[in-house]
């Protein structure tokens, strides 16, 4: 179990990164320590996490919190996957490295001196290192994002493909994986209003333009939000995810394409994750 806490005035601290070997040789590395008192810090690192070399060592060291700096060294090793003799292992040493401590970002950037246990030095390169709340979040957010894409190419690719061009919308109401396929007219682009007409109540949604996210995690308002989309090839493909189920059941979303002198209105009525096409073409 891992505990996160990031913040001046917590004691625990969890980061996640790679070690920059001289040679360009990149390491997977982790580090989470404890502020003992008075800047004090002792700990762990994982170097090669998920590697062959796994390492676990104790680290103590210093933060300076007044000049945003941290030095520590490892120690010794607690255990390991490598088959090195403990005499033969090279410890990071880092010295006065950059620190930032924020809730949303936490960073630790700077150089390192390894270290043979006899202070020999071996080898040396740069630590980069996030907070791992800010790193798992932004990993939560890039799987969302792929698995979106990849339910985009599974479940619709055929229904798209069979999608009949019409000149206008016969039904503008679109639910769970319903396509509107339209004719537009050749236009360098295409707008794309966004609002709630009834009363705001949070609903939030994702649009996918080609499989590429140009509005994420976006609260639907009364104020229409009008997206300008390049429209110079002879298809586009927009996808309405909805990521959450307001304080009013379903998601519900308002929307009209212009297209120089034409419009289309539709709405979308979704449940969590649910998703909506709009086809479009030029005529």
């Amino acid at each position: 179990m891992t505990t996160v806490i990031i913040g001046q005035n917590s004691e625990n601290y969890e980061f996640i990164g790679s070690v920059l070997l001289e040679d360009d040789t990149m390491i997977s590395y982790k580090l989470s320590f404890k502020d003992i008192g008075n800047g004090k810090i002792t700990g762990q690192s994982i170097t090669d996490f998920a590697g062959e070399h796994r390492t676990i060592s104790s680290i103590e060291g210093q933060i300076d919190y007044k000049n945003n700096t941290i030095s520590y060294k490892e120690t010794k090793n607690l255990l390991t996957k490598s088959n090195y003799e403990d005499d033969s292992f090279c410890y990071i040493h880092l010295n006065k490295a950059n620190i930032k401590l924020r809730n949303r970002k936490s960073v630790i950037e700077g150089s390192f001196q390894g270290k043979y246990p006899n202070d020999e030095p071996c080898v040396s390169g740069e630590i980069r290192l996030v907070g791992t709340d800010f790193f798992f979040k932004k990993m939560d957010r890039f799987n969302r994002r792929i698995s979106r894409i990849n339910k985009i190419d599974s479940l619709t690719k055929a229904k798209l493909a069979t999608s009949i061009f019409k000149n206008k919308v016969e039904n503008n109401t679109l639910q769970n994986e319903d396509v509107v396929a339209l004719f537009l007219p050749k236009a360098k682009h295409v707008f794309l209003e966004i609002w709630d007409e009834e009363l705001e109540d949070g609903d939030k949604i994702d649009v996918f333009v080609n499989k590429k996210l140009v509005l994420e995690n976006y609260e639907i308002k009364n104020q229409k939000k009008i997206l300008k989309l390049p429209f110079t090839q002879p298809e586009m493909t927009i996808a309405v995810v909805a990521n959450n189920i307001g304080v009013k059941a379903p998601n519900t979303v308002s929307l009209v394409l212009r297209a120089k002198q034409e419009q289309h209105k539709l709405r979308t009525k979704l449940e969590k994750n649910q998703q909506a096409f709009l086809l479009l073409k030029h005529n």
